[in-house]
C-alpha cells in the first residue's frame, strides 16, 4: 500500500506539472503527460536509477497488478467521457457532405493500412504483431489507420475559434461517426482474439455482440434514460446523485461488455454516448464529470502509458516512418478527397483532411489494449504512439495556415 500511494502520488503530480507545461507552450496536454511518464519510466529514471525507478514502478508482483488494475479502471472511465462528446444529432443536421467526409475517411485509410498489413505485413509489424493471426492483425492495422481523436480535434478547433465553422461542424460530425463506428469494429476485434477475457470468439458472433450491443444502448437505453434522468434529478441529490448514477451506468455497461467477451471500454463509451445530446443531463453535471476524471485518472493513465515505453530499446525509427506516412497518407486523401465531393473548397478540403488526421489519445488508446491482448509487439506500440502525437502536433499549425483564426477564439 505504501508503495502503492506513493507511485501514484509521485505519477500525477509529475504528469499534472509537465502537462501543464505542455499546455502554457499551446500544446495538447497528454503530451506532457505522456513525457512525465517518459521521464518516471525506463527511459530517463531508468537509466539514471534503475533500482530506485524499479521499486517504485515494479514490472511484477502483486504491486505491479493493482497499478495495472488502476489503470484499466482509469481507461474505461476515460472512454465515458469521451462517449459523451458523441452528439449524434449533429451528424444527422449536417446530412451528405458529414456523412461524405465521415465515410471516405474512415475507408480511405482503413483499406489502405489493412492492404498493408494483410499483404506485407513485415512492413508494419515490427515483430511482434502476428501471434493472434494475420486478420486480426490486419483488421486492428485498418482500425488504428481509420481511427481519430473526437477530444483532439474539438480543443484544436476552440482554440483557433473554428469549432462552429464550416470546416469546423463538418470535421466534429465525421470525427464523431469514425469514433463511432472504429470502437464498434475495435471491440469486435478484441473479441476475436481474446481481449482481456482471455477467452476468443468467433469472428461472426464478435462482431454481431457488438453491432447489437451498440444499437441497444444507442436507441431503447438511449430513449430510456431521457425518462429516467428526470426522476433521479427530482429525487436524487445534485450533483452527488447524478454523478453516482452515471459512473455506476459507466461501470455496470463496461461489466456487460467484459462478459460478452468484449473489452469494458466499449461498454463505457456506449454509456457515455447513450447519455451525450440527453437534455435532461446538465451542463455542470458533465463538466464535474470531465473535470474529475480529466484531471485525475486520465493523467494516470496517460502517465502509466508513458512508464510502459522503453526508447532506448523499442523505438523502431524505420517502422514509426512508415507507419506516420501510412496513417497521413490515407487520412489526409480520405478527409479531402470526401470534403471536395461534398461541396467544400480546396482550401477548406485540406483543412477537413488536416484536422480528422489528428490521432492524439483514441490511438494511444488502441495501441494500449491491443499491445495488452497481444495483437502488437512493442515495437510498433511505440510508433503508433509516436504517430498520434505527431498528427496531433501538426494539426494546429497547418490548420492555422489553412483556415486561420475564426472571430472568437475561446479558452478552457
Amino acid at each position: 500500500m505504501l508503495m502503492f500511494l506513493l507511485s501514484l502520488g509521485v505519477l500525477l503530480l509529475v504528469a499534472r506539472m509537465v502537462g501543464e507545461l505542455a499546455r502554457h507552450l499551446r500544446q495538447p496536454e497528454v503530451l506532457g503527460e505522456l513525457l512525465a511518464g517518459l521521464l518516471l519510466g525506463p527511459t530517463i529514471f531508468g537509466l539514471i536509477a534503475p533500482e530506485a525507478q524499479a521499486a517504485l514502478f515494479p514490472r511484477s508482483g502483486d504491486g505491479a497488478k493493482v497499478f495495472a488494475g488502476f489503470s484499466q479502471l482509469a481507461v474505461v472511465l476515460f472512454l465515458f467521457i469521451v462517449g459523451l462528446e458523441i452528439e449524434l444529432g449533429q451528424v444527422r443536421k449536417n446530412g451528405r457532405r458529414s456523412l461524405c467526409v465521415g465515410f471516405l475517411g474512415m475507408v480511405i485509410p482503413a483499406a489502405l493500412g489493412f492492404a498493408i498489413a494483410w499483404w506485407w505485413p513485415s512492413l508494419v509489424d515490427g515483430g511482434g504483431g502476428l501471434h493472434s493471426g494475420p486478420l486480426p492483425f490486419a483488421l486492428f492495422f485498418a482500425i488504428a489507420m481509420a481511427v481519430s481523436a473526437l477530444p483532439v480535434i474539438a480543443r484544436t478547433l476552440t482554440d483557433l475559434g473554428q469549432l462552429q465553422s464550416d470546416v469546423g461542424v463538418v470535421v466534429i460530425s465525421a470525427a464523431i461517426l469514425s469514433d463511432l463506428v472504429g470502437w464498434i469494429a475495435f471491440a469486435a476485434v478484441l473479441g476475436m482474439t481474446g481481449g482481456s477475457t482471455g477467452h476468443a470468439l468467433p469472428a461472426g458472433w464478435a462482431a454481431t455482440s457488438a453491432v447489437l450491443f451498440a444499437v441497444l444502448m444507442l436507441t431503447a437505453v438511449r430513449w430510456g434514460l431521457v425518462g429516467l434522468l428526470p426522476l433521479i434529478n427530482a429525487r436524487w441529490s445534485w450533483p452527488g446523485g447524478i454523478l453516482g448514477f452515471c459512473l455506476g451506468l459507466a461501470l455496470l455497461a463496461g461489466a456487460l461488455t467484459e462478459w460478452l467477451g468484449l473489452h469494458a471500454i466499449f461498454g463505457a463509451f456506449l454509456a457515455g454516448a447513450a447519455l451525450a445530446g440527453n437534455p435532461h443531463l446538465r451542463e455542470r453535471t458533465r463538466e464535474v464529470l470531465n473535470q474529475f476524471i480529466g484531471f485525475f485518472f486520465a493523467p494516470l493513465f496517460f502517465a502509466s502509458i508513458g512508464l510502459r515505453v522503453d526508447l532506448r530499446n523499442d523505438l523502431d525509427v524505420g517502422l514509426t516512418a512508415v507507419v506516420l506516412a501510412i496513417a497521413c497518407l490515407g487520412k489526409l486523401v480520405g478527409g479531402t478527397l470526401g470534403a471536395r465531393l461534398g461541396g467544400m473548397s480546396p482550401r477548406e478540403s485540406w483543412a477537413v483532411g488536416v484536422a480528422l488526421n489528428s490521432r492524439g489519445v483514441m490511438e494511444i488508446i488502441l495501441g494500449t489494449l491491443a499491445l495488452e491482448a497481444g495483437l502488437i509487439g512493442k515495437p510498433l506500440f511505440v510508433a503508433l504512439v509516436v504517430t498520434a502525437l505527431a498528427t496531433s502536433l501538426f494539426a494546429s499549425p497547418m490548420l492555422l495556415k489553412l483556415i486561420g483564426r475564426g472571430p472568437a477564439v475561446l479558452r478552457n
